[in-house]
């Protein structure tokens, strides 16, 4: 049974909506894009496969087990979701002008509930990784929202501190976004793509895309990790650090499977919210697998 403070975080849940994706005749991109969904009645966007090739969805909200509706399934040898990741192969006998819909539906808690794509038969040109955002809330509504939300977080917290409950466990920011209890939209965030960020060189492990989600106490980081190496890596610990060295270790990290090489995929941290006065306000980002063995570092966080 969930606790009273839990009851009183969902009702601050936004009712879900049922909007269309932006309309956009988007290139094929075989590197991997961002693309934003938006409410309206505009045509679903393009996505381009290829036979025989793979084409990975990574939505910003869990999918609705069982609820993906795929337009000509005969035509894929494995649709597989699973979470926020949708996996398509089309078979080799594709048809050159297939043009399919595909339809997906997220868990309940989420906003909007559904998507659609078209998917756009090219040859040998399927975009192999396409990272999918909902529309934002409207930009009025987040304030409010955000301080209704830190204030639930304090009492909730200050009521575990009284009976002994751990930290880990939820009330903390970035473990109720992943579960859903309540939209990313819906608290103040900055979305960072690698081109705004500086890497080490010479990791093997990169970070392609930061999304930073923050109340007044709390920070949570979505991060988008490619694996370059050869061997597996777990993530362990994490950092962000300011530009006179004063650094916030990550109280709380999601436990994920090993990121296999040569795979992407993304890891949720969360930290205590740098205080103000910092100038400049940018940030170090450092992750690290056991023992610090190989690290993944970013400058030009910001925060949002």
């Amino acid at each position: 049974m969930r606790s009273s403070c839990l009851v009183r975080l969902l009702v601050l849940l936004p009712l879900a909506g049922a909007p269309l994706a932006r309309a956009q005749p988007a290139p094929c991109q075989p590197e991997g894009r961002r693309l934003e969904l938006a409410d309206g009645t505009a045509s679903p966007p393009e996505v381009c496969i290829a036979p025989g090739l793979s084409t990975t969805l990574l939505f910003d909200a869990p999918l609705l087990e069982g609820e993906v509706v795929l337009e000509g399934r005969e035509h894929f040898e494995r649709v597989e979701a699973a979470g926020r990741t949708l996996v398509l192969v089309p078979t080799e006998k594709l048809p050159a002008t297939a043009r399919l819909r595909l339809e997906v539906r997220f868990a309940p808690g989420t906003a909007p509930t559904r998507a659609a794509f078209s998917l756009v038969a090219r040859s040998a040109q399927a975009e192999r990784l396409v990272e999918v955002s909902r529309p934002p809330s409207p930009t009025d509504s987040c304030p409010a929202r955000a301080e209704q939300l830190e204030a639930a977080l304090q009492q909730c917290q200050a009521e575990r501190a009284r009976t002994s409950e751990p930290f880990g466990d939820p009330p903390s920011l970035a473990a109720m976004l992943i579960g859903g209890m309540f939209d990313e939209r819906d608290i103040r965030a900055l979305r960072l793509d690698k081109s705004e960020l500086t890497a080490a060189p010479g990791e093997v492990v990169q970070v392609e895309r930061l999304s930073l989600h923050g109340t007044r106490s709390r920070l949570a980081v979505k991060v988008l990790l490619r694996n370059r190496d050869a061997r597996p890596w777990v993530l362990a610990g994490a950092s962000l650090t300011d530009a006179s060295g004063q650094v916030k270790q990550a109280l709380w990290i999601q436990r994920r499977e090993p990121l296999a090489p040569g795979a992407s995929d993304f890891v949720w941290l969360e930290l205590e919210m740098p205080g103000p006065g910092i100038s400049p306000r940018t940030f170090t980002l450092q992750l690290w697998d056991e023992g610090r063995q190989r690290t993944a570092t970013v400058r030009g966080a910001r925060l949002p």
